[in-house]
């Protein structure tokens, strides 16, 4: 039996009551205080017989609990969610070696996974070699399901943006949903901080005092100014800064350092130090 979790559904008594009869004839538990009103309008409006078949397609393949509502909640097609479908993508998860706690976050967080082809994410994760190592790339792909579907043009220019003018390693950015956001948005923390004297580009071995990276992209205006600022810059501030940066040009600003080939061999010296580090620990596990 569900147990019915009644948080947004505002409708009169009659529809909360309809709805509940309807989900407690499902062997499948849905919390519906997971869902947003217009997914559980959606599952009001569907047949019960098809939707049983797609929570048994899901829940055959570990798809449950938070993962599950998720799903319902982000695929607009479900009729997209066939066995087949789940179950092909889930083989080519398996061949790519993401475990199922990857699948079940890209499949219920990015609806473009149902139809990827193999080849193409072989492809897109031997690309991502040259940017992380395996265990940072999991822990990215967990926190930022759309990765391996983004255009990868833009990836690599935030993440040079990252790495090259922020002197971020993959490590923290891989603490971070900083590829979920646009470059404006990373660039506009990012100066906001650095024009305040509130952010240095790191020197090697020596300690800074920056904010971390999650700090700066991942939390929201008002928190953003009380953590990483002390509350010294208002929402006002913060918007007046914006909009004269919006009249800087910034098409080359990633032009002049050393994004060439001196670069790539910064990037890959840094992954090959993470993994050495990542064996060490694994050693004293």
């Amino acid at each position: 039996m569900i147990r019915l979790f009644i948080r947004q559904y505002s409708s009169s008594f009659q529809g909360v009551s309809k709805i509940k009869q309807k989900l407690d004839k499902l062997p499948i538990k849905i919390s519906t205080n997971l869902l947003d009103l217009k997914t559980i309008n959606r599952l009001d409006a569907c047949n019960i017989q098809f939707l049983e078949h797609i929570l048994t397609n899901l829940d055959t393949f570990g798809i449950k609990d938070k993962h599950l509502c998720d799903t319902l909640r982000t695929y607009e097609n479900w009729d997209s969610l066939t066995k087949e479908n789940i179950e092909n993508t889930w083989n080519i998860c398996r061949e790519c070696s993401l475990n199922n706690q990857i699948f079940a976050t890209l499949l219920s967080k990015n609806p473009k996974i149902i139809d990827i082809d193999k080849k193409y994410l072989n492809q897109r994760l031997y690309d991502f070699k040259n940017f992380f190592s395996r265990k940072h790339l999991e822990r990215l792909l967990l926190r930022t399901p759309d990765l391996l579907t983004a255009n990868m043009d833009l990836f690599s220019y935030k993440f040079n943006y990252v790495f090259a003018l922020m002197g971020i390693d993959q490590k923290e950015m891989s603490t971070s949903c900083v590829f979920s956001y646009p470059i404006q948005h990373i660039r506009q923390r990012h100066l906001f901080l650095e024009r305040s004297a509130l952010y240095e580009k790191p020197k090697k071995k020596l300690q800074n005092n920056n904010p971390k990276l999650s700090f700066i992209v991942d939390l929201n205006l008002k928190q953003f100014l009380k953590l990483c600022t002390q509350d010294i810059f208002t929402v006002e501030d913060f918007d007046v800064f914006c909009n004269y940066l919006c009249e800087e040009n910034f098409d080359n600003e990633l032009l002049g350092l050393r994004i060439g080939k001196y670069l790539k061999n910064q990037i890959l010296d840094s992954i090959s130090y993470q993994k050495k580090i990542d064996r060490q620990i694994d050693e004293i596990d």
